[in-house]
């Protein structure tokens, strides 16, 4: 009997179902191992820095959100792997194959459900993670702001900003106002500042959008002694107020601008003058529609060579990934240096991985 190639049939629903449940389990499992390896630095927000447990899920939704680019495309490469290898363990391709459903006709519900995922994954790289990105850094320069108020403890020396040291008598973290402060400031090894004020305040700084930008340490009533290292002259000098701009050490380049913060309108307006966003733009997208150009691939490795290993899916999708990957990488470096279209390099990837496909496919037919 003739298998009605459009018609969605009960063999369809069952491939859709098991693909969805391993990509499902795959994501899970990654999502965990990629937070694993930021939980030191979660850890250090949680309890060094006093920060709220809602601001702490908060954060990990970020984190989470920004590995959805890489997770969904990989998931889903495990998750077609992972499928076809149990059932042709079970010799359930087999028996497929005996009711008229080859493997070229077994491949459509994988295409559709491959189409979703592309889908999402556009979107998660064009919207949700500019999005993420940019409520991250709002929300680290939130943390920063009361981490300063938090890290300045009274009688005690605070060595938490970079090389900057800060002892106050009395210090309220709410509102961020100091009595009696000494502070030694190195940040130029060459003239070093010792300066001791009667008051100090932190002040928060703000963009008219009513974003941070950062803290202002405005000392009042004091006596600055500046050092001369070379010659070993030293000054004096009174003032009524002093104001020093105050950064986050170590996490500058958290805070900064990055590619990847911009939405894709933004992109479409600063591919224009800059290259690099062009890039970032195809990047974006070439990474987006990968899951496609996994199928054949995943299917046919998952035929042919894990009949009997099905431990082998993890390994056989580290080497696909490992390759497809490094393949990305070194293409975002010739767009970057070459006249020609980002396009064009950032696709090498998926057509590599489309060849490789087509010959793992043919192998896997029968």
């Amino acid at each position: 009997m003739r298998i009605k190639w459009l018609k969605i049939s009960i063999v369809d629903r069952y491939l859709r179902r098991e693909i969805f449940q391993s990509f499902l389990t795959a994501l899970v499992f990654l999502s965990f191992i990629f937070l694993m390896f930021q939980i030191l630095k979660l850890a250090e927000y949680l309890i060094e820095h006093g920060v709220a447990v809602s601001q702490f899920i908060e954060m990990i939704g970020y984190i989470l959100m920004s590995f959805l680019p890489l997770g969904l495309p990989v998931a889903f490469l495990i998750g077609v792997l992972s499928a076809f290898a149990r059932m042709s363990a079970d010799s359930e391709v087999v028996a497929l194959k005996s009711t008229g459903y080859g493997i070229t006709r077994l491949s459509l519900p994988v295409f559709s459900l491959s189409a979703l995922v592309v889908l999402g994954s556009l979107f998660v790289n064009l919207s949700l993670v500019p999005w993420a990105e940019t409520s991250k850094r709002r929300l680290l320069l939130k943390l920063g702001n009361s981490r300063f108020t938090q890290m300045i403890r009274e009688g005690t020396f605070s060595t938490g900003l970079e090389n900057v040291l800060v002892y106050a008598e009395k210090s309220n973290p709410e509102n961020g106002r100091m009595e009696r402060v000494f502070l030694y400031d190195e940040r130029d090894p060459a003239r070093p500042l010792a300066i001791v004020a009667k008051n100090g305040e932190i002040i928060r700084v703000v963009n008219p959008a009513g974003d941070s930008e950062g803290m202002l340490l405005q000392l009042q009533q004091g006596t600055v002694f500046d050092s001369e290292v070379n010659s070993s002259s030293t000054r004096r000098i009174l003032f009524e107020v002093y104001q020093m701009w105050l950064d986050l050490a170590g996490s500058i380049a958290e805070l900064t601008v990055k590619p990847t913060m911009f939405t894709f309108q933004e992109l479409l307006e600063a591919r224009k003058t800059d290259r690099k966003f062009d890039v970032e733009l195809w990047r974006r997208v070439a990474t987006a529609i990968s899951p496609i150009f996994f199928v054949l691939i995943a299917m046919g490795f998952g035929i042919t060579r894990t009949r009997t290993h099905r431990a082998s899916v993890m390994l056989i999708s580290l080497l696909i990934l490992a390759v497809f990957w490094q393949l990305q990488v070194a293409s975002i470096q010739w767009a970057n240096k070459s006249t020609f279209s980002p396009g064009l390099w950032l696709s090498i990837p998926n057509f590599a991985v489309l060849f490789a496909g087509f010959w793992s496919f043919r192998r896997a037919s029968w």
